[in-house]
């Protein structure tokens, strides 16, 4: 089996590089097509899996003799069943981020596996597969960063709802400024604010500010670091958790067209919740029953139909007010 490169995981701009992204909208199994925003993945295909989302592989997925290299992102988890396996062509990476994990549900050891280039580069018999963590056969090459990164972390303070954000660069070329960056899901992302560079330095260099609004449930953030020229690129992704929730909220609003939103829920959520959408006029434009029991996030996908404009999305007994754009 080819090494498992245990690193810091590197977010890299390799979606662009692909000919499509599909993305898991619910979980379920890999190959029921409305689970997926592009149809089942196949050939060429960059996979993300977001968070909170979980892909059973209940037959051998088998991609290898696809003629280009495929991509996954794992956010979520994805759990192979009674020994099934996946299979990718070469030069494939998955690339699994914190929190995103891969697994056994039933049967397993040795017969259950993932290869790329008929190579295995995971089976069962070594256990859970938990990020942060890269899977390459493509080589996952490094970040193009015209810094060298010493670190970079979140920290959320004990007894506050405030997040610690802290790097820190070693040298740096040209760098204009760093831009945080915040996702809820770890693939939609806002810029918080900007902060300058040094330009130019060969010497240590420590920044740090602040989210004094973090998102509820996990909040993942990243640099993002332009140059005076105008190029960029990204650094590694961190992540926080805050387990007091203690009221529902939805993230981001407003929400594109056809976006997802993510539904953040108190710990006294323990059951099937439904949630609603009306329009200005009071009809009903969409509606979806979520099972929460043991999760209190949620990622709910605005169906394509519902145009833009403002609406009221009522969640168990709690109705709030949306833009969709």
């Amino acid at each position: 089996m080819k090494r498992l490169l245990l690193l810091t995981f590197l977010l890299i701009s390799l979606l662009n590089a692909k000919a499509t992204s599909t993305t898991a909208l619910s979980s379920g199994d890999w190959n029921e097509p409305a689970l997926w925003s592009n149809g089942v993945p196949g050939c060429f295909d960059t996979i993300i899996i977001p968070a909170s989302i979980q892909i059973d592989v209940t037959s051998t997925i088998d991609l290898n003799a696809c003629p280009d290299s495929m991509i996954i992102f794992l956010y979520g988890r994805i759990e192979f069943q009674n020994g099934k396996k996946l299979k990718l062509p070469c030069n494939s990476d998955i690339m699994v981020f914190p929190g995103g994990s891969m697994g056994v549900g039933s049967g397993g050891g040795s017969s259950t596996y993932v290869e790329m280039c008929s190579t295995q580069y995971w089976n069962a018999s070594s256990g859970d597969l938990a990020g942060p963590i890269l899977l390459c056969d493509g080589g996952c090459p490094p970040s193009q960063l015209p810094i060298e990164l010493v670190s970079f972390t979140a920290d959320m303070r004990s007894n506050e709802r405030v997040v610690d954000l802290h790097w820190v660069t070693k040298s740096e070329i040209d760098n204009d400024y760093f831009t945080v960056e915040r996702s809820a899901d770890g693939i939609s992302w806002e810029a918080l604010y900007n902060v300058d560079g040094a330009g130019n330095s060969s010497y240590t260099i420590h920044y740090s500010d602040t989210d004094n609004l973090p998102l509820y449930g996990v909040s993942y953030y990243r640099l993002k670091q332009t140059d005076f020229n105008g190029d960029f690129s990204y650094s590694p992704i961190v992540s926080v958790q805050d387990e007091n929730i203690n009221e529902i909220s939805l993230y981001p609003n407003p929400v594109i067209q056809g976006g997802s939103i993510v539904i953040y829920l108190p710990e006294s959520f323990n059951n099937v919740i439904d949630l609603n959408i009306y329009s200005a006029d009071g009809k009903v434009v969409a509606t979806e029953s979520f099972d929460v029991v043991n999760n209190n996030q949620i990622i709910y996908n605005v169906p394509s139909h519902v145009a833009a404009g403002t609406y009221m999305i009522k969640i168990a007994d709690e109705n709030f007010r949306i833009i969709v754009q």
